[in-house]
């Protein structure tokens, strides 16, 4: 029986990831990160977006026992025992989709082929993960709607599959309900094939691309969203939060100048308000209103 948890959902997106993932070693300082550690990372930043492991190197020996099913209890490296964190996700969906779907669309530029047939076989190979995993429940985000594990199975060409929406639920439901990867290990062992000593298993499985024939998914944020980054998206969002009378603090009064008939000085008036007809002013500590 499948499992689907977090190492076999990993998995799936190693089997899609793009090339700069997959052979490192063919790119040199010029991978700019993307790496496995890295990519775990950022998963792990979609439920706190302020995550930094202090030391990617145990980052890296976390991430292959994670794999294996045997993470260590670090908190500090990995959440995933702390129930606050375990829900974090999922309030963020309900809270500020918005934004973590951004950072979904920025994982996924960053660590997947996004081409069409390794995104289909990615989203197909999840579907067909979650339907042979009788505990495996929830309700799955596809864009437009959501649906239940049942529905996941009717879906067609007809009906697109939202990638950045389907991959936050299904992640979201391992955090909270599934986080020990040790009963994903069985799965895990037989979906990859042993690749020698010091060395990450090899994916070999083919779930879902049978299924992958029949479905279409769109690698496009929903909703409108454009794909900025989360950070400029929390700038926009908190520079429409000021409010008007503090945004009108912020702006210099006017100051003008009227020449006193006969004579050469000039009384200088500061502008309190100016409404239509009337101006209202300020000068020499004397209110002056002039309609």
């Amino acid at each position: 029986m499948n499992r689907l948890r977090g190492n076999t959902f990993l998995l799936l997106l190693l089997r899609s990831g793009n090339q700069v993932l997959l052979n490192p070693q063919e790119y040199g300082e010029s991978k700019e990160g993307v790496t496995k550690p890295n990519m775990l990372a950022d998963l792990i930043r979609l439920t706190n977006p302020n995550y930094s492991p202090a030391k990617m190197d145990t980052l890296a020996s976390y991430f292959s026992k994670y794999l294996a099913g045997e993470p260590p209890k670090s908190p500090s490296y990995l959440p995933f025992s702390n129930p606050a964190y375990r829900q974090g996700l999922s309030a963020r969906l309900v809270d500020d989709r918005r934004s973590v779907l951004i950072q979904m669309d920025d994982f996924c530029r960053k660590y997947l082929d996004m081409g069409d047939a390794s995104l289909r076989q990615l989203v197909a190979g999840l579907i067909d993960a979650v339907l042979s995993d009788d505990s495996f429940e929830g309700i799955f985000d596809i864009g437009e709607k959501s649906v239940q594990k049942l529905d996941l199975n009717k879906l067609d060409r007809n009906t697109p599959i939202n990638l950045q929406a389907f991959l936050c639920s299904v992640w979201a439901i391992i955090l909270e309900s599934f986080p020990d990867t040790s009963e994903g290990i069985e799965t895990y062992n037989e979906w990859t094939e042993f690749a020698g000593y010091n060395t990450a298993r090899i994916p070999k499985t083919d779930i879902g691309f049978e299924r992958a024939k029949k479905i279409a998914v769109s690698p496009d944020l929903p909703d409108g969203i454009t794909a900025e980054t989360a950070e400029e998206v929390h700038e926009k969002e908190t520079e429409e939060a000021i409010p008007d009378s503090e945004s009108e603090a912020a702006i210099e009064p006017e100051v003008i100048e009227i020449q006193n008939p006969g004579e050469k000085a000039t009384t200088r008036i500061q502008i309190i308000n100016n409404g239509p007809g009337t101006v209202i002013g300020q000068a020499n500590g004397l209110v002056i209103n002039v309609n």
